[in-house]
């Protein structure tokens, strides 16, 4: 355990506001741990301003000092939520802060908030602070993946999911149209694990923090070949970089966004047949999602289940569907150079 000492206090909100207003920006966000902040409706915010302007126990903020730098471990919607009140951002019954009578702006900047101080954390500490504080609380897996730096699979997924986070929201509908929550890095995490496993072993978002995190705990330690990793994943999306500006304009192929049970299949065909050439699986995915009736489009239609067709077994036979299209003279071809 480190040396780390832990210290309560309160401050009224107009001092509060001023710290987080510091140019040298005192007080931050933890940089990896904590939550998106913007996913505060405006009825959660206005609430919690109303808890604070009515006097009601509000719980402490937490941070982890670090020299003159304040990391918020908990407590990150309720100093946005302060920040952006008090900045004349949104309005609480009606009236932004600046709009209140003097008698009530008064009575709002002196409400004290609570905070306790830990100095003292390592990197360990400040994630298991996170991970104790939220079990309790509704996190998703992709939450979870951010929180977990110290696991490589969750830290390579997390930034993995942000440098390619446009091709994911853009191309495919693996994580969601925001990324609000860590979706990116869910949906890198199960690409990665297949990669990994050489196998399909995620094919589906793993919606159980506590399954995910018994997964993830199996790689606590492991030393993972990053660069040969990081290069499939770069090699993988730029199947759909190439595959998606013909998408858009060939009636072809139906989709805007390739469905997550078409990027898995996309995935285990790339894993069986490495040297496939992107123009092949073009080839192969206006055959199958055209207009056509050919033995190869009923073929894969056939298993793409209305309820789940994500799942790993469909996934696996789609990509037979795909092995018997991939004659001799096809792959004879792709060997033979690449797009």
């Amino acid at each position: 355990m480190s040396d780390r000492n832990r210290n309560d206090d309160s401050m009224n909100l107009s001092s509060f506001f001023s710290e987080l207003t510091r140019t040298d920006q005192l007080w931050t966000n933890h940089p990896i741990l904590q939550r998106n902040p913007d996913t505060w409706t405006n009825e959660q915010e206005s609430f919690f301003i109303d808890s604070l302007y009515l006097d009601f126990v509000v719980n402490p903020i937490t941070v982890s000092r670090r020299d003159n730098s304040f990391r918020i471990l908990e407590g990150g919607h309720r100093v946005h939520t302060i920040k952006k009140f008090m900045s004349n951002m949104f309005q609480y019954n009606g009236l932004y802060l600046n709009e209140m009578t003097l008698s009530d702006q008064d009575r709002f900047n002196y409400r004290k908030i609570r905070y306790t101080v830990f100095t003292g954390l390592t990197d360990l500490e400040e994630e298991q602070f996170i991970l104790r504080v939220n079990m309790g609380l509704p996190i998703n897996s992709g939450e979870f993946v951010n929180m977990m730096p110290s696991i490589p699979l969750c830290e390579l997924s997390r930034i993995l999911g942000d440098r390619h986070s446009d091709s994911l929201l853009e191309f495919t509908k693996m994580a969601g149209t925001k990324n609000e929550r860590g979706d990116t890095s869910m949906a890198m995490y199960m690409i990665l694990t297949n990669f990994i496993e050489k196998r399909l072993v995620h094919t589906e978002r793993i919606s159980s923090v506590l399954k995910l995190r018994e997964h993830a705990e199996k790689f606590r330690g492991v030393e993972l070949d990053t660069r040969g990793l990081s290069e499939k994943v770069d090699n993988f999306i730029k199947c759909f970089d190439r595959l998606m500006p013909t998408n858009k304009s060939n009636t072809a192929h139906p989709f805007i966004k390739w469905p997550a049970y078409v990027v898995m299949t996309i995935q285990a065909i790339i894993m069986k047949y490495p040297s496939v050439r992107y123009s092949t699986i073009h080839e192969f995915m206006g055959i199958v999602h055209g207009s056509g009736n050919s033995e190869t489009t009923r073929d894969w239609k056939s298993r793409v289940p209305n309820n789940n067709p994500s799942n790993k077994s469909a996934c696996g036979e789609r990509c037979e569907v795909f092995e018997r299209w991939y004659t001799i003279d096809h792959i004879f071809r792709d060997v033979s150079g690449v797009d």
